[in-house]
């Protein structure tokens, strides 16, 4: 049994980690309030559209790019192209996109037979895109990525009116599989906390982020800031491509699409395992060190009070509870039931009110602090990251 100065000491930690862990509840319910969303607006009929070009990278992506190219063929806005670039895939990819294509002129496809060295494969591939587009905007989106048929209507009509240079809208997550439901809450929490839109969306701040499953911006802005071509070998293209254009001063605006944009996780521990580590990675491959201070950190936060209340209920077979024992008991137990709210908050968004998946927060939790380990780890020793079967120095 800890001592009594022990187990004050460990009151007022996990005092500390309840209140923690109400800060984040309160700042994603904040978040979530102050988001703004993508209104249902339409430019009157009969009126000039500008042109788009909806450029879709894609790397072996056969099961999900047909419900991704039938929500792009009915879309109901009047002048757009669809450019799917094949990335060198080793599946049907191609070979549906070019269905597509044989139906409907405004499908076109380029084929990457070889990626270039220093790039990485998406940023070659939306690059690549660029160069066949003709469209005064540009809606770059995922092979994964269903978007329902009044949405690019509407960002357009949207950017017009707000002036904007470059719009990136949150799409809900489809998650299907074991390993999606228990790892995608923590870490759409983790980009919605980092990422916040309430600090993307202040000019005044440093913070800015791109999802990948839509984000149009105009094509004079997108070369202002250098493209994909300025981040080549960016893992997490969505942030770099986001930084850029915050640091050029452009007018960047993320909002949420609702059930507009949709986006389906793979299932599989490989697939999820490698999208965390894909995440983590442009935080900690700078600062290594810094990442195993946040490892610490996160597990004294999101583990401790597990292993806390096992180790004192366990020690109570032994020797019965003192006051101060009990207070830490009951401390350690708040300390769990706030984390499971704030983790159940974000199984709630992904995959509805779900208490069975509520409760793999600790699993998530350990999942969270290994990737931290593991890419703090690489970037000391110089090992490769993994990701769409391509490994990155």
């Amino acid at each position: 049994m800890p001592t009594q100065l022990a187990l004050a000491i460990l009151d007022i930690l996990q005092g500390g980690i309840i209140g923690l862990w109400i800060t984040v509840l309160i700042h994603r319910l904040k978040v979530t309030r102050g988001t703004p969303k993508l209104p249902q607006i339409r430019s009157v009929e009969g009126g000039t559209h500008s042109p788009v070009s909806i450029i879709v990278p894609a790397r072996n992506e056969e099961a999900g790019i047909t419900s991704c190219l039938s929500s792009l063929s009915a879309q109901s806005y009047p002048d757009y192209e669809v450019i799917v670039v094949d990335d060198s895939s080793t599946d049907r990819t191609s070979e549906i996109a070019e269905k597509f294509a044989a139906k409907d002129a405004r499908f076109k496809v380029v084929r990457l037979s070889s990626l270039k060295e220093g790039w990485v494969g998406k940023n070659w591939a939306c690059h690549n895109g660029l160069l066949k587009a003709r469209g005064e905007l540009l809606l770059f989106t995922d092979a994964d990525t269903m978007i329902a048929p009044d949405t690019l209507h509407n960002a357009v009509d949207f950017v017009k009116s707000k002036r904007l240079d470059l719009l990136t809208l949150i799409p809900t997550t489809e998650c299907k599989g074991f390993w999606a439901k228990t790892i995608l809450p923590t870490l759409i929490g983790i980009i919605m906390t980092l990422f916040s839109p309430l600090k993307v969306n202040d000019r005044t701040a440093d913070t800015a982020y791109l999802f990948g499953s839509f984000f149009l911006v105009s094509r004079r802005a997108y070369l202002r800031i250098g493209g994909h071509k300025a981040i080549r070998g960016s893992i997490v293209e969505d942030r770099a491509l986001g930084e850029r254009a915050k640091r050029k001063g452009l007018n960047l605006l993320m909002a949420s699409a609702g059930e507009r944009v949709k986006t389906t996780w793979s299932e599989g521990f490989a697939s999820n395992w490698q999208a965390l580590l894909r995440v983590i990675s442009s935080s900690v491959r700078s600062n290594p060190l810094r990442g195993f201070a946040f490892a610490i950190l996160a597990s004294v936060a999101m583990l401790s009070p597990y292993a806390l209340t096992v180790g004192l209920v366990f020690s109570l077979t032994s020797q019965p509870a003192s006051l101060l024992t009990s207070v830490t008991i009951l401390l350690a137990g708040s300390a769990i039931v706030m984390m499971l709210l704030a983790f159940g908050y974000e199984v709630s968004n992904t995959q509805g009110p779900h208490p069975i998946f509520t409760m793999t927060q600790p699993l998530s939790s350990l999942l969270f602090i290994m990737a931290i380990i593991a890419t703090s780890m690489k970037a000391i020793r110089g090992g490769k990251f993994v990701w769409k079967g391509r490994g990155y120095q």
